[in-house]
């Protein structure tokens, strides 16, 4: 292999090199994901073995991500809500405080399932029917409205003691799902905050199963009741775009190499001929390399970015075909030009030792004559020698020699 040819391929291996390491440090870093779970979960061994960063929850702070999400069919009038129906499970219901920015101050009590055993009201409740309640137990605030149910002697109201955590803005609007034999598996993050608490419930089943887009998210809570994470949340996706960079920069390369491995760089012409080639295959590797690199910062694109790679692949080996036809044809075209200063010091030289009088003008017409060569006057070269060594007339010679650099200069 010419010394230009391992020049060339050692630039692009410095590229690759260079795209492999931003690419595993972009893998190491995994977008800057913080899966936060309890050490003994199944999602952080999941992110253990994922290599994404961690951070450990204590049992005495798990009940601050304890998030039941509920799905209530609601009216709203006055700029306030009244909850008019529940369909899921939930033994003990948390009604929430606000549902689209409005206060939740009423809950109708065909709404309320015969299944549920406790209703938890927030602060904003203060409308109640409350001959409706009477078969379950009501937990609130102790506040005026509060105490007003308590006295009520057919309802069973308990305070909520400062030791309990409820979250009252547990309406579900961020999460899509499919309801399965062993429970609930996420299928779409809808929300906007990069810092996620998945559910251990909605609508009174656990969500067993993650497995929706991530890709947005820096930080997520996943409870303990998840055994299973798929798709392409968290570190799959990544892991899904390190691999596909990697084959795709590790494809290219070859391509590269393939491209320029076989070229016969035997002069200095040969090299500036074989110049393009190599600016282009250079800018093809830079043009993978900063694909790749988009695709890694904007995972939604993903397939968008590899079809990009595929069509400047193809446009590279085009070029390259191309390229290489046009390499061919300038070094075919050099093989036929050769330097004629044998030929015209040959006709001089015949003129001088044969003495010729009168050919003065076919001297100076030889003098300026095309300094190269092609095949196609080769025989009006040896026909203008053998005119001369005839001493045959001067102006066939000056004919002859016209008719040469003619061709000569139509065939550059």
């Amino acid at each position: 292999m010419k010394k230009s040819n391992i020049i060339v391929i050692c630039v692009g291996l410095i590229i690759i090199i260079a795209s492999f390491i931003f690419s595993f440090m972009f893998y190491k870093s995994l977008n800057h994901l913080i899966i936060y779970a309890k050490k003994d979960s199944y999602a952080y061994k999941y992110a253990k073995k994922n290599l994404i960063r961690t951070f450990e929850i204590s049992d005495s702070d798990k009940d601050k991500f304890n998030l039941r999400l509920e799905d209530f069919k609601y009216d709203i009038k006055d700029n306030e809500v009244t909850i008019t129906k529940y369909e899921g499970d939930s033994v003990e219901l948390v009604i929430p405080s606000s549902i689209e920015g409005k206060k939740v101050t009423n809950v109708k009590g065909s709404a309320i399932p015969n299944h549920v055993e406790t209703l938890v009201i927030p602060k904003t409740v203060n409308k109640l029917k409350k001959e409706d309640f009477t078969t379950v137990t009501i937990k609130c605030y102790k506040n005026s409205y509060c105490t007003s149910l308590k006295n009520e002697e057919e309802l069973d109201v308990v305070y909520i003691n400062d030791s309990e955590t409820y979250y009252f803005n547990n309406l579900n609007h961020e999460f899509t799902y499919n309801i399965g034999k062993d429970g609930l598996t996420i299928t779409n993050y809808i929300g906007k905050d990069e810092l996620v608490i998945i559910p251990e419930q909605i609508n009174g089943k656990k969500v067993v199963s993650l497995k929706f887009d991530g890709s947005n998210v820096v930080g997520m809570y996943i409870p303990s009741t998840v055994k299973s994470i798929s798709g392409d949340i968290t570190s799959s996706i990544v892991n899904k775009y390190f691999i596909t960079t990697s084959i795709i920069l590790i494809i290219s390369f070859i391509i590269f190499v393939l491209t320029n491995i076989f070229s016969k760089v035997n002069k200095l012409v040969d090299l500036v001929y074989r110049m393009p080639q190599y600016i282009v295959s250079i800018l093809y590797l830079g043009l993978i390399s900063y694909i790749m690199h988009l695709m890694r910062t904007n995972p939604i694109s993903y397939n968008k970015y590899i079809i990009y790679s595929i069509i400047a692949g193809l446009v590279y080996v085009l070029i390259s075909v191309v390229l290489g036809k046009v390499h061919k044809t300038n070094k075919e075209f050099d093989k036929q030009i050769k330097d004629t200063g044998s030929f015209i010091r040959e006709a001089n030289g015949l003129i001088e030792d044969l003495k010729i009088e009168d050919f003065d003008d076919v001297k100076e017409a030889l003098k300026y004559s095309d300094p190269v060569s092609i095949d196609d006057v080769k025989e009006l070269e040896i026909q203008i020698i053998k005119l001369i060594r005839t001493k045959s007339d001067k102006e066939e010679i000056m004919t002859l020699i016209n008719k040469r650099n003619r061709i000569i200069k139509e065939c550059k």
